[in-house]
């Protein structure tokens, strides 16, 4: 019985409702004000190692972060 209870536990928090993706960003348009908030020196650049790709830069050494995502909006019973 309290083998079977853990199992089905598991199973509960295995849910799909749990690993939802909310946000993502390949970097392929560039950063977007509707996804990002600059403050420091964060860019996008061609990728040097593969073409046709994007990746992030940064220009100089920061602290305390140099690009963070803006609010995303999540339910009211969702947890942060």
């Amino acid at each position: 019985m309290k083998r079977t209870a853990i199992v089905l536990a598991l199973a509960a928090l295995s849910s799909p409702a749990f690993g939802a993706v909310i946000f993502q960003d390949n970097f392929e348009s560039g950063l977007s004000p509707a996804n990002w908030l600059i403050i420091g020196s964060a860019q996008t650049v061609a990728d040097p190692l593969g073409p046709g790709n994007t990746v992030l830069n940064f220009t100089a050494p920061g602290s305390g972060g140099d690009l963070f995502s803006v609010v995303i909006p999540v339910g009211a019973a969702a947890y942060h």
